[in-house]
């Protein structure tokens, strides 16, 4: 699933990130950036608009440091195994996070 909004307030992206949203990207973007963020949700990865995520890890954020590079790798693209692999982490350890 993708979101194209013009909201950039966390609130809506944090509760798009916990419901699993392919892409949450803002409306601003040309028509050449919503095609390739169509493409890349195809192929399997996942896309967040720079500036939410900035937001994201700049305001007082209630999820460990941890968390938070789980959740910025998932942003990157990578999938749960990808990021289990490269931080040193169960699979499982990272859907968990994923989850929350």
């Amino acid at each position: 699933m993708i979101i194209v909004t013009t909201f950039k307030r966390p609130g809506y992206f944090e509760k798009a990130v916990v419901n699993d949203v392919d892409a949450y990207v803002l409306k601003e973007r040309s028509i050449e950036e919503l095609v390739e963020t169509i493409y890349k949700v195809y192929n399997g990865k996942k896309e967040y608009s720079a500036s939410l995520m900035t937001s994201f890890f700049t305001d007082k954020n209630p999820l460990t440091p941890k968390e938070q590079i789980v959740l910025r790798e998932i942003g990157n693209g990578l999938s749960s195994k990808e990021i289990s692999e490269k931080l040193f982490l169960t699979d499982g350890t990272v859907r968990i996070i994923h989850l929350l």
